[in-house]
């Protein structure tokens, strides 16, 4: 059996999720995916805030693509640090109100 990058196991995990942002994935609480604006997000969601989270919010895992599920083609990403933010700052920031 091949093994999975922890990037590869979040795009799969992502692909999963149903697109209702209230819904969660098979069992699994904290992964959340949506629309805003046009840009489809994946988010990993947990109950408190965290030093971990974005701006040490509850959100510690951010994907936002603009082209529906092809996430290879990211316009923003936070894996508990941010790693790039090519997207508007307003769809990041309606993701974080969403989930304060």
């Amino acid at each position: 059996m091949q093994s999975l990058s922890p990037k590869e196991i979040e795009t799969k995990v992502c692909g999963m999720i149903t697109n209702n942002p209230e819904k969660v994935t098979g069992g699994n609480q904290l992964w959340r995916e949506g629309v805003i604006d046009g840009f489809r997000y994946c988010a990993k969601v947990y109950d408190r805030p965290s030093r971990f989270g974005i701006n040490d919010g509850r959100v510690s895992k951010l994907t936002i693509t603009r082209n529906g599920n092809n996430w290879d083609q990211a316009t923003f990403n936070y894996d508990r640090g941010l790693d790039f933010d090519f997207g508007p700052a307003s769809v990041v920031e309606k993701i974080l109100n969403l989930y304060k």
